[in-house]
């Protein structure tokens, strides 16, 4: 019985492991998706009368690729630029 316990208890504590794991996957795509959007309206290509719509669609799409860290990373680093070259600063050198 103990050891039936004790395997049940890992299992339990994988499960945990693995939730924590999906809110921190989760709460890294959220950020990317609020940085996304802000650069878009910022850009002028989100328009504000429709902004829902485009987003969802959008958040779909990544969503399909599953994105892992290094290519959020790299995406954001994009949108940073972006935002820099949209208010009119030089190029990172």
């Amino acid at each position: 019985r103990a050891v039936k316990r004790l395997n049940e208890g890992r299992q339990h504590l994988r499960h945990a492991e693995a939730d924590v794991g999906n809110l921190h996957f989760a709460g890294r795509h959220m950020r990317f998706y609020e940085h996304l959007e802000q650069t878009l309206a910022e850009i002028g290509f989100l328009k504000p009368s429709a902004p829902r719509q485009l987003m969802t669609r959008l958040r779909r799409l990544f969503n399909r690729v599953r994105l892992d860290q290094m290519e959020l990373n790299i995406l954001r680093g994009m949108l940073t630029e972006i935002s820099k070259a949209a208010r009119g600063e030089g190029p990172r050198t």
